[in-house]
C-alpha cells in the first residue's frame, strides 16, 4: 500500500444573511496528515475523522430574526433523514470526491428539518424555532481520488442561510 502525504484543510466560511446584515462565522482548519487508503478500480479511498467535528454552532440571540432555512453550497444530496444527511461536497478539482455525513441538532436534539437538492446546493428548511442550532460531522470524512494523486488540496464547506 502506498503512503501519501496528504493535507486536508476544512475552512468553513459560514455566511448567514439576516435582515440588513450578514453574520460571518469561521471555524478552525483540520489537518489530516499522513494517510493510507484502500485502492479499488484505480481510485484511492480514505476515511478520516476530523479533530473538530462541529461545523456550525449558532445561537438564536445572534440573529435578527428566525433562521428558517440554510444551504450547503456546491454540494449534492446523497441521502437525507431526520438523523443524518449525507452530502458530496464540491471541490475545485473534479477528480476528488469528498463525502460528509452530517447531523443537524436544535437545542441538543435531532432537528425537525426538510432536506432537498436545490440546484447546486442542498437546501435545509428548519421547521421549528430553536435557541441554538448545530451542524456536526458524525462519521469519518470519505475522500475518493485517483490513485495517482499526490499533493494537497483545500476544501471549503460553505453554509449560507
Amino acid at each position: 500500500m502506498k503512503l501519501l502525504l496528504f493535507l486536508f484543510f476544512s475552512s468553513l466560511f459560514v455566511s448567514i444573511k439576516v435582515n440588513s446584515g450578514i453574520l460571518y462565522i469561521e471555524s478552525s482548519d483540520n489537518y489530516l496528515g499522513h494517510l493510507n487508503g484502500k485502492v479499488a478500480r484505480d481510485k484511492l479511498e480514505i476515511e478520516r475523522s476530523l479533530n473538530n467535528s462541529q461545523l456550525l454552532y449558532i445561537r438564536r440571540d445572534e440573529l435578527d430574526k428566525n433562521l428558517e432555512r440554510f444551504y450547503i453550497k456546491h454540494s449534492k444530496l446523497i441521502s437525507g433523514t431526520a438523523d443524518k444527511i449525507v452530502v458530496a461536497v464540491g471541490n475545485l478539482d473534479p477528480k476528488l470526491d469528498v463525502i460528509l455525513t452530517l447531523s443537524i441538532l436544535t437545542d441538543g436534539s435531532p432537528a425537525a428539518v426538510s432536506i432537498k437538492q436545490d440546484s447546486s446546493s442542498v437546501r435545509i428548511d428548519v421547521l421549528k424555532e430553536f435557541d441554538f442550532l448545530e451542524v456536526r460531522v458524525v462519521r469519518p470524512v470519505q475522500i475518493i481520488f485517483p490513485k495517482s494523486f499526490l499533493g494537497e488540496f483545500n476544501l471549503n464547506v460553505d453554509i449560507e442561510g
